[in-house]
């Protein structure tokens, strides 16, 4: 007796044998149906296609996922994209021929005979488009993508899944920048999937311009980065309200969400896309090694510029200091010169200066000997007129003027008449 379903006990399966049951049970389906399924990763192996195919509810909850394989898939690509003139790739919504089969270790896969060109677009394209479309209305779609790149990068916020893979990859070499304080990185959990997504990156984003104002200073840039999980995952990213914050967003954004074929509408709006979280930090690497590299030549030239201005004044000073010292020379020999010929020119008027007063005292000796006292001594008279002034009487014929006269001596004076 059972315990639990108090029913006669049969005699049990073996795994093995249970999962034969169900494989034999699929095998009885054996027809090819047509199905919808929209494509969330695939991969070529061996000329062999091999997809996960997924279904979601109007509300974005996952459905169901299941494994599908296009064998030798080349021609019915080829016969898809000429049809359609699009790429096979993830996000793509697909009306495909299927038969299923059941591997004993494998499980369920879906063998895909046939796609059905007129189903071009899935649901996640069309989303994607459709946001795009609104935001080229809001005329915001190239805003972010317009922003200039900083000089350097010091501060960066960083929005990402608490604990994701594709952190721990970031972190390792920003960490690395923040410890010999290059650049400095403040971290913003967000959820990145569920329902809940919209809400928690456009708030985290919030979170951040918030800060901006309370610090007083503005990021660099802004890094939202996902990594690891499935290609399905990012149904949730291509979301109207995150992109519209990240086009209004004033600073540089740069977006790592972790798959090589995979883009979002994230991908189309940010500053600058990348594969992976990795190649995010390398390019902030490569920045900040440019942007030192670049200073670090700057203050070469700098240096090398000071070096040759010194060296060409100080020879400048030199060339000059020689020439003053040469000119302070010249002119030295030639005031020696002219005060050579100053001194002889002053010898020569002091000694003609003593025979010009040897010459005056002599000259002088025979004034005085020339003098009216020294003339009468000598024996002659001097005659004036006997009036009032006293005319000198020097001729003949002056006298012939005058009736009464002086007649001066040595020793006195006579009266006389003529």
């Amino acid at each position: 007796m059972c315990l639990l379903t108090e029913q006669p006990l049969t005699t049990p399966y073996s795994l093995f044998a249970f999962i034969n049951e169900i494989k034999n049970t699929i095998k009885q389906y054996s027809s090819a149906i047509w199905l919808i399924a929209e494509i969330s990763e695939f991969k070529i192996y061996n000329n062999n296609l091999f997809l996960t195919l997924v279904e979601y509810d109007e509300r974005g909850n996952l459905l169901a996922r299941a494994r599908g394989v296009i064998w030798n898939f080349s021609q019915v690509l080829k016969n898809f994209q000429s049809a359609t003139n699009i790429e096979l790739k993830v996000g793509i919504k697909i009306l495909a021929l299927v038969t299923a089969d059941y591997h004993l270790q494998y499980g369920l896969t879906l063998i895909i005979k046939n796609l059905d060109p007129s189903y071009t677009l899935g649901d996640a394209e069309a989303k994607v488009l459709k946001i795009k479309q609104q935001l080229l209305k809001d005329g915001i779609f190239n805003n972010n993508k317009n922003l200039n790149l900083p000089d350097d990068f010091r501060t960066i916020a960083v929005i990402s899944p608490k604990d994701a893979a594709g952190l721990g990859d970031f972190k390792k070499d920003a960490t690395i920048l923040q410890n010999y304080n290059v650049c400095h990185f403040d971290y913003y959990s967000a959820v990145f999937q569920g329902a809940d997504a919209s809400n928690s990156i456009t708030n985290a984003l919030t979170r951040v311009l918030t800060k901006m104002v309370e610090l007083s200073r503005s990021y660099d840039a802004i890094v939202i980065i996902r990594g690891g999980g499935a290609s399905s995952d990012l149904t949730w990213l291509n979301d109207y309200a995150i992109a519209k914050a990240i086009c209004l967003a004033p600073i540089p954004i740069f977006s790592g969400i972790g798959h090589h074929k995979d883009q979002t509408i994230l991908d189309q709006v940010t500053r600058q896309s990348f594969d992976t979280p990795s190649k995010v930090i390398n390019f902030l690497i490569t920045k900040i090694a440019d942007h030192a590299e670049q200073i670090y030549n700057n203050l070469v030239y700098i240096k090398q510029y000071c070096y040759n201005f010194y060296t060409q004044r100080n020879n400048d000073l030199t060339n000059l200091f020689e020439c003053i010292k040469t000119y302070t020379l010249h002119k030295t020999q030639q005031l020696a010169s002219v005060l050579d010929e100053e001194l002889n020119l002053q010898l020569l008027l002091q000694q003609r200066l003593m025979a010009l007063d040897k010459l005056l005292d002599a000259t002088w000796q025979q004034i005085l000997c020339f003098s009216p006292e020294q003339t009468l001594a000598r024996g002659f008279a001097i005659v004036y007129s006997n009036d009032v002034n006293r005319t000198p009487i020097t001729s003949k014929s002056m006298s012939g003027n005058y009736k009464r006269i002086i007649i001066k001596f040595h020793d006195g004076e006579i009266d006389g008449s003529l």
